[in-house]
């Protein structure tokens, strides 16, 4: 059924706006020993062969989940910039309909949810209690002996992979009714570095979560949600009775941001190449 096979779990109607030139930005990356800021196209990056398909038995691969993903949310990415650009130059964020504001929270919902950074420590936990040593013993309990092919199957690292990525799109696709909704009741702001020359920047775990202390519930005073949208625009979930709609963030507070976005992140991007290097040093390369 997939026709689609490079999912992008950042969009890249969001990725266009952190273009230098073309398709190209400024981009680096934990992986390997070399963390250089190079430029890179955004076909390439922040995406995965197949990541949100599920895999039959046969090999055939459906990717309902993904188009999901990119015609019923990732879609009105340029919708809603419009309407943000338009909040920071008036101070007030006016969306259009009802349902465009329902629609962003539940993109907002899954931007925080998708991305590999976020759900790959999850999964693992999950797997390591699955596949764990009595796992033939457990399954002969609970249902009936095992073939020589199951037990087979069982051991096979391609086949857990399978089982691990099938699992993981199927919940991925599920929505969950009350983290939404205590979105909804969240105000969103807007905001924007107050000098010209700061920006924000694009990261693989691209939303932030501020708390006064730890383990807070969402929606209560001092929890705050931030990702960025472009680099002069910055989208947060915050208390509902918060002052204004918009915000200019002083350098000290895109910087924090920043940095944030890029310690929890395994890759980050830019339009400068400057703030790409100073936040690998700051955020991957210190003690």
């Amino acid at each position: 059924m997939s026709k689609s096979k490079r999912h992008h779990y950042i969009p890249k109607a969001i990725l266009r706006e952190f273009c230098v030139s073309g398709n190209a930005t400024y981009y680096a990356t934990r992986y390997g020993d070399r963390r250089d800021v190079k430029m890179r196209n955004i076909e390439r990056i922040f995406c995965r062969r197949h990541y949100n398909s599920i895999t039959s038995g046969d090999g055939e691969t459906d990717d309902t989940v993904e188009k999901f993903f990119a015609y019923e949310l990732d879609n009105y990415v340029p919708k809603w910039a419009t309407v943000f650009d338009m909040a920071a130059k008036t101070g007030v964020l006016n969306f259009p309909k009802i349902a465009s504001r329902d629609r962003f929270v539940q993109f907002f919902y899954n931007h925080i949810k998708r991305g590999p950074d976020f759900l790959k420590p999850i999964v693992q936990s999950a797997s390591d209690e699955v596949f764990h040593a009595g796992i033939e013993a457990e399954l002969e309990t609970k249902f009936r002996r095992l073939s020589d092919v199951e037990k087979k199957l069982l051991s096979e690292e391609k086949f857990r992979e399978k089982v691990k990525t099938n699992s993981r799109v199927h919940n991925l696709g599920k929505q969950a009714e009350s983290i939404l909704n205590r979105l909804v009741s969240m105000r969103i702001i807007v905001a924007k570095p107050l000098r010209e020359a700061k920006q924000f920047i694009v990261a693989s775990k691209p939303v932030v979560r501020f708390e006064e202390y730890p383990l807070q519930e969402l929606g209560e005073p001092g929890v705050e949600l931030w990702t960025t949208f472009s680099p002069k625009l910055a989208i947060g979930f915050g208390r509902s009775d918060a002052d204004s709609d918009c915000l200019l963030l002083d350098d000290s507070l895109v910087r924090k941001l920043n940095c944030q976005l890029a310690k929890q992140s395994t890759a980050i991007a830019a339009r400068s190449e400057r703030l790409v290097d100073s936040l690998v040093k700051a955020a991957w390369l210190q003690p």
